[in-house]
């Protein structure tokens, strides 16, 4: 298989706005990584506490429940080595959301925490 360049678009949400979201939950999760010596960025490529960042994620599909819909976040990490000179990211850690193709009635009450961004990967 050849190697090459991939574009990469989606909703995203920064860690600080997740933070926000989750207010204390965040925080104490965030302490729980500190007091085992981990990072965020490390739970994006090794299952390091996959137990720990699902029960975030649940946590943020509960706290953005509006009637019927919700939004999910996944843990994703910008390597800018990897990237464009055109990239609209910042180097680290940030959250892919979904349950907002379509303005859901979640999505819409959360949608100024969201950004569209677009990025290119080498692979």
């Amino acid at each position: 298989m050849g190697m090459g360049s991939a574009a990469n678009s989606g909703y995203m949400m920064s860690v600080a706005n997740v933070a926000s979201i989750l207010g204390q939950d965040w925080k104490d999760f965030i302490e729980y990584l500190e007091n085992e010596g981990l990072e965020l960025e490390e739970l994006q490529y090794e299952d390091e506490d996959e137990e720990r960042l699902n029960k975030i994620y649940e946590l943020f599909k509960e706290k953005t429940t509006v009637g019927n819909s919700f939004l999910e976040i996944e843990l994703a990490y910008y390597d800018s080595e990897d990237g464009d000179i055109y990239d609209e990211m910042e180097e680290g850690c940030f959250f892919w959301v979904s349950g907002n193709i379509k303005n859901t009635d979640a999505g819409e009450k959360f949608k100024s925490y969201m950004d569209y961004g677009n990025f290119v990967t080498f692979g």
